[in-house]
């Protein structure tokens, strides 16, 4: 399913298909819920979920709360933000700083510049700097 917000601040949900999700401008709250999604959040405060499944979420205009859920997710967030892999090896990539991160379980790899704090969970993680 795909999934449209508007110019206003929006709260969308998917379902247990694999659905594209994109909140456009507005402070949104967009949920992933089964399947693999691809979130994507716009500029405001905006707060995404994966929920289950492989997902993708993107989002890097505001100060933002991504989260992974179960799954192997890839998450791209910008600065000032809340960053959650949740269960799975996922990809976590933070362009700016600013950010508190949390792998969780599983081997994730996280990218991120200068100034963010970042917290492993459980598994082998790998931590990449500029």
């Amino acid at each position: 399913m795909v999934i449209v917000g508007t110019a206003g601040n929006d709260s969308l949900a998917g379902d247990a298909a694999d659905d594209v999700i994109s909140g456009l401008i507005g402070n949104d709250t967009l949920l992933g819920g089964g399947g693999g999604d691809n979130i994507f959040g716009g500029e405001g405060n905006d707060s995404l979920a994966g929920q289950s499944g492989n997902d993708l979420i993107f989002d890097t205009s505001g100060s933002d709360t991504l989260s992974g859920g179960d799954g192997d997710d890839t998450i791209f967030g910008a600065a000032f933000g809340v960053i959650d892999g949740g269960i799975g090896n996922d990809s976590i990539t933070a362009s700016g700083q600013g950010n508190t991160i949390a792998g969780g379980a599983g081997d994730d790899v996280i990218t991120v510049g200068i100034a963010n704090v970042v917290t492993t969970g459980s598994g082998i993680d790998t931590i990449i700097l500029p």
